[in-house]
């Protein structure tokens, strides 16, 4: 891939569109994405005007539109046009969990602030994969300072989420333990929070163990959550997060 001189993480985001049409895309390690799907760096959902940010791992399984040759983009389209498309297509055409944590991620974010009337959805990267299979070694990898694309990306993703709201999603327990794991210390480096800064509070337990939960950390200006909930990358029943709610909103 060309050397990134972008100067914004919306201006990268645009580039790598760009290059992903041109088939420029030459990443030194790929971390086991297809990049022969469209890369997805960020989706806009409904007025989207930023009052809270979701970040998420990265985009899923791969579906057929989203391959080369794809009908669904329209020649010159830019990526921040396609984004609306997007995220309009799949809010009224995935089923099942996506389906589900889409309009989760509509209802929290007008739970703790009312009338938000959308949200922007962050990837920590814009590539498919139906899983992860690098995670410790690609959080491992931006940390230590390599000079590569992600690590372009990455920088200009932290810079974005500085001052906003954001909750990012994630599968696992809610032990504050996990913080010594290089992915976890990723997603605080990006969410701009201080390990020790992680505020735990737990909604559901199995046998005394916690299995969904949240880190917090809010202060004056805006606040930033990780939520875990055991077994998948879903937000857990609202109902259940009222206390964590109420701290957002006060």
């Amino acid at each position: 891939m060309d050397a990134y001189k972008a100067n914004s993480y919306f201006e990268i985001c645009e580039k790598l569109h760009t290059d992903w049409i041109l088939n420029k895309i030459n990443l030194g390690n790929s971390f086991g994405f297809d990049l022969n799907a469209l890369p997805e760096p960020y989706l806009k959902f409904g007025s989207h005007r930023g009052d809270i940010c979701f970040l998420t791992t990265n985009p899923g399984g791969v579906i057929d539109f989203q391959k080369k040759p794809s009908n669904f983009i329209n020649d010159g389209e830019k990526y921040h046009e396609l984004s609306d498309r997007l995220a309009h297509f799949y809010e009224k055409n995935l089923q099942g969990a996506p389906r589900t944590r889409i309009h989760r991620m509509n209802s929290l974010a007008n739970s703790i602030i009312p009338n938000s009337n959308g949200f922007l959805q962050f990837e920590i990267s814009p590539f498919h994969s139906p899983s992860f299979p690098h995670k410790e070694k690609f959080s491992n990898f931006l940390l230590n300072d390599e000079t590569d694309f992600h690590n372009k990306y990455v920088n200009l993703l932290t810079e974005e989420l500085k001052d906003k709201n954001c909750i990012c999603i994630q599968s696992g327990l809610p032990d504050l333990k996990r913080l010594s794991t290089s992915w976890l210390q990723l997603i605080s480096r990006i969410l701009s929070v201080e390990i020790n800064n992680w505020k735990a509070i737990y909604f559901k337990s199995k046998g005394g163990r916690p299995t969904t939960g949240a880190f917090y950390h809010k202060s004056k200006a805006v606040f930033k959550v990780i939520l875990f909930n055991s077994g998948s990358n879903s937000i857990p029943n609202l109902d259940s997060m009222k206390e964590l709610i109420n701290h957002l909103k006060t």
